[in-house]
């Protein structure tokens, strides 16, 4: 599961709206939207706000 697949159902878990979400990372509703239906290529800062909203930290860490 990627990271786009792991905030959805975190999204889901947390019964957030695409609205209520927006608003907790200080993104458009739409702009959510788009991240969480895999629709474009969004910036690491973008996936970060998202995250940090839910409660959660993204983490680079070297492939071994």
């Amino acid at each position: 599961m990627g990271i786009i697949d792991e905030l959805k159902s975190i999204k889901e878990e947390q019964g957030l709206t695409d609205y209520k979400l927006g608003k907790l990372s200080m993104l458009y509703p739409q702009n959510v939207k788009a991240v969480l239906s895999n629709q474009g290529n969004p910036l690491f800062v973008t996936i970060e706000k998202i995250a940090n909203a839910l409660g959660y930290d993204v983490i680079l860490k070297k492939r071994e």
